[in-house]
């Protein structure tokens, strides 16, 4: 018990530090997402240079993942 109510702070630090980033905004009317998944900086960054350049992209919270949100897409 003693040893729980020693490591209660650090596992409420570790929640907040996950949550880096902001919950993804829904899609607009008649707006398709892709939602890609990516765990790091890497990743990201790489996901981002591959979409179309008129694609709106940021990266946001989806379900508790870290996702790369490209929106724009109308078909």
């Amino acid at each position: 018990m003693a040893l729980g109510l020693l490591f209660a702070p650090l596992i409420g630090f570790w929640q907040s530090a996950q949550a880096q980033f902001p919950p993804c905004p829904p899609p607009s009317a008649n707006e398709y997402l892709l939602l890609v998944r990516s765990n790091t900086e890497a990743e990201r960054t790489r996901v981002q240079n591959l979409l179309p350049s008129n694609s709106t992209v940021l990266v946001c919270d989806y379900l508790n993942d870290t996702v790369v949100r490209a929106g724009g897409f109308t078909n």
